[in-house]
């Protein structure tokens, strides 16, 4: 049984770093007045598609389809990359805070560049001065992410910090 104190600590780091996510990136997009501007037009526009979805029965489904947008979005900036991560970490036996914090910081600000690649958007590649103000955001989001995981798996694991020999 000496497998399940790591397994539990494992499951509870991948439930509480995402959540740990989730409250800092509202907060860093309010910080910032170029990110919280698009927020608050991302906002306005959920507002406006359910209240027509409220008048009209048919324009739910628009309102359907702009919330799993938002709920895609929130898995691949939150989850998916302290998922990769993750397995990345346990496949290398790498350990160390600053792998957790910067390789899920990382890949956090890839995602709109891979997510836009994948589906063939011109001008994946390129980024404005908002949008390195969103990938800032982004890092700084996947940093605390990653450093909740492993703050958790070495109190809870046992094992420490698992450097590989």
């Amino acid at each position: 049984m000496a497998w399940l104190r790591p397994a539990l600590a494992l499951l509870l780091a991948l439930v509480i770093a995402p959540a740990a996510g989730l409250v800092v990136l509202p907060v860093l997009v309010l910080v910032d007045p170029v990110t919280r501007d698009a927020a608050l037009a991302v906002g306005q526009l959920l507002l406006e598609v359910l209240g027509e979805a409220e008048l009209d029965p048919s324009a739910g489904e628009e309102a359907g389809a702009f919330l799993a947008f938002l709920y895609v979005a929130v898995v691949a900036i939150v989850y998916f990359p302290l998922l990769l991560v993750a397995g990345l970490g346990a496949l290398t036996k790498l350990g160390s805070w600053t792998f957790f914090s910067v390789a899920t910081g990382a890949v956090t600000v890839a995602m709109p560049w891979i997510l836009r690649s994948a589906f063939h958007v011109p001008r994946a590649g390129a980024a404005s001065a908002a949008e390195m103000r969103f990938a800032l955001v982004l890092f700084l989001t996947g940093v605390v992410t990653g450093s909740v995981y492993w703050l958790v798996l070495r109190t809870f694991g046992g094992a420490g910090d698992r450097r590989a020999p």
